[in-house]
């Protein structure tokens, strides 16, 4: 499939019908698709798709805004290439948000990815099934980037573990017992995509071929499970590793937030 029926497929399943996570409910009033969830977190409060013109945009944008801040909670709103108008980011920063990230998505078949790259040495790949062995994921996770994505995580892979929601496929790699990597896989039900989530490796086990051993076997579980494509939005870190093992682009996201407010302690 060429790259831009895949960029259009992508935007149908995983922006347009897009499955919330566990916990959250989609909702789209013809203007604004939405992943609205239980937390003031802006993951939990997503604009995935906006169907904006030079004509309304300032106005949608400003409605939002002040929903949230009525509301107490935060905004994550994600701006794809393409999206109209083509100034929505300088719209939404004079609107108070603030860029977070850029990224890139990038897809690859489920059956190319899921070929070669066997751990390195010493090192093991196993998939974790019990709620009790994330405590060795996110001794990992959190050494790379802290706990600020931790909450939100768990509350999508714990229920998942438990076979509650759409499946996940939760990763670790180990090196004389101690985890060094770790990623996850959403096999969302129904779509063509398995999405690739949390491709970690500790900096001390790094260029060894650790990350691609991961991205492998989630290749493998997506493959097995009959999804044809992988999908991930990667980082200026992470996206030159996937090129490099056959991902290609299929657009740039930006991810603008509208923090949420500070909630004081109780006196």
């Amino acid at each position: 499939m060429d790259p831009t029926a895949l960029r259009s497929l992508y935007y149908d399943e995983m922006r347009r019908r897009l499955v919330p996570p566990p916990g959250r409910r989609f909702h789209d009033d013809g203007v604004l698709a939405r992943i609205i969830g239980p937390s003031p977190d802006a993951l939990d409060h997503m604009v995935c798709l906006s169907r904006l013109s030079e004509d309304n945009a300032d106005a949608v944008v400003a409605a939002e805004v002040d929903r949230a801040r009525r509301a107490g909670h935060g905004i994550q709103w994600n701006v794809y290439d393409g999206d109209l108008p083509p100034d929505l980011v300088t719209r939404l920063t004079r609107a108070g948000l603030h860029e977070q990230a850029r990224e890139t998505v990038l897809v690859r078949a489920s059956e190319e990815a899921s070929r070669a790259a066997t751990p390195p040495p010493g090192v093991e790949v196993h998939r974790l099934t019990r709620e009790e062995e994330l405590a060795d994921y996110f001794s990992v996770d959190e050494a790379v980037w802290g706990t600020r994505f931790t909450a939100w995580v768990k509350r999508w892979l714990v229920p998942a573990l438990a076979g509650a929601t759409d499946p996940v496929g939760v990763f670790l790699a180990r090196e004389a017992g101690m985890p060094v990597g770790c990623g996850w896989v959403w096999l969302p039900r129904g779509l063509s995509f398995a999405h690739l989530f949390g491709g970690t490796v500790l900096p001390s086990h790094r260029r060894r071929g650790v990350y691609h051993a991961i991205v492998a076997a989630r290749a493998r579980l997506a493959q097995e499970s009959g999804y044809r494509w992988l999908v991930t939005d990667a980082n200026h870190n992470s996206a030159p590793v996937l090129r490099n093992i056959g991902f290609e682009p299929i657009g740039q996201r930006i991810e603008m937030v509208l923090d949420a407010p500070e909630v004081s302690p109780s006196a």
